[in-house]
């Protein structure tokens, strides 16, 4: 019986996983965001990407920003990963909170939206966001990226334990 139960979820995985109306609506919900951000410059995204890989956010994460539109380009780029990491945001609620409280940008029907539409929402918006507040997000970010597996693992357990973003924010900072 519980091989049946395990056959029908993997079905059910692999249809959703090629139902043309799921696929439909990714491509419209990308090509939207695309022509959104059809000034940004991808090589540079590409360039946060390798640095980051090759462990060296430091160079593209707060340190070498220059203006409004570098701040910009570095949360869109580092954004989605963070928002889609489990151990930090478990759930829907967490990720709009972080938004609404770290970056000041609201989503409306949060709770009706997947993860990826509330991420999507947050990237298409942080270009209108209080710079001065993204600046604050790069720096701690960026401290996040560089920290050691065990301090990150202190951010892990107090996200976890309900302290606010807008507070573990504030502790990164200092």
């Amino acid at each position: 019986m519980m091989s049946n139960k395990k056959g029908k979820n993997s079905s059910t995985r692999t249809s959703r996983k090629s139902d043309p109306l799921v696929m439909a609506r990714f491509i419209e919900e990308l090509s939207w965001v695309l022509d959104t951000y059809k000034d940004l410059d991808f090589k540079a995204l590409s360039k946060v990407r390798n640095d980051l890989i090759h462990s060296k956010p430091q160079s593209t994460l707060g340190q070498n920003i220059t203006n409004n539109t570098d701040v910009t380009k570095t949360l869109v780029g580092t954004l989605p990963g963070l928002l889609a990491d489990n151990k930090l945001f478990s759930n829907n609620e967490s990720i709009s909170e972080f938004s609404q409280k770290t970056l000041g940008i609201d989503i409306p029907r949060w709770n009706k939206k997947s993860r990826n539409e509330l991420i999507g929402h947050i990237v298409c918006n942080t270009e209108n966001a209080n710079q001065k507040d993204l600046e604050k997000v790069v720096k701690a970010l960026n401290r996040l990226l560089d920290s050691s597996p065990a301090e990150r693992k202190k951010v892990e357990a107090d996200v976890k334990s309900g302290l606010s973003w807008n507070e573990v924010i504030q502790s990164l900072l200092h």
